[in-house]
């Protein structure tokens, strides 16, 4: 069983999880800000009301979704790149035949990649970036649509990353 900041009974060493857990608190002074930030945290995760479900977009051009992709998933290996902008994903994967569209359906934070606007190039593009070994699980909804010449492909996922 792994040790947490909240105790580690039962632990031989759970004197000494005490001890870094405080050595740890002690690198984030406590501010009116952070302070703020906690309590605007926990309101936010102890909420009832359901969350609005949040869409990415992932667009590759010149792929088609293997049978067994749609059946099991799959994992990227690089880290990968989407956005909030449907418009954003399709010119990415246009002009070629056949394109694949990902439709990330995100629940909640912990299945949203990092925000990168902020230091982006193109931050009207929304770009949100997943970690290397994300996993996408097929909700086994696709959807077919044909623009211009290309016929894109979008499946629904849901990301899943390692923490």
């Amino acid at each position: 069983a792994a040790a947490s900041c909240g105790g580690g009974k039962g632990l031989e060493s759970a004197g000494r999880v005490r001890a870094l857990c405080h050595q740890m608190r002690q690198l984030v002074p406590h501010t009116p800000l952070t302070d703020w930030l906690g309590r605007a945290l926990a309101k936010g995760l102890s909420d009832k009301e359901p969350k609005a479900r949040r869409v990415l977009w992932r667009g590759i051009k010149g792929v088609k979704a293997p049978e067994e992709f749609l059946r099991k998933g799959g994992t990227e290996l690089a880290p990968m790149s989407s956005t909030c902008d449907l418009r954003v994903a399709a010119r990415y994967a246009r002009g070629v035949p056949d394109a694949l569209l990902f439709m990330l359906l995100v629940d909640n934070f912990m299945q949203e990649g990092a925000d990168l606007t902020f230091l982006s190039a193109f931050p009207q593009e929304r770009e949100f970036l997943y970690p290397p070994l994300t996993f996408l699980a097929p909700t086994g909804r696709t959807h077919h649509l044909r623009h211009d010449g290309t016929h894109f492909t979008i499946v629904e996922v849901v990301p899943h990353y390692p923490s």
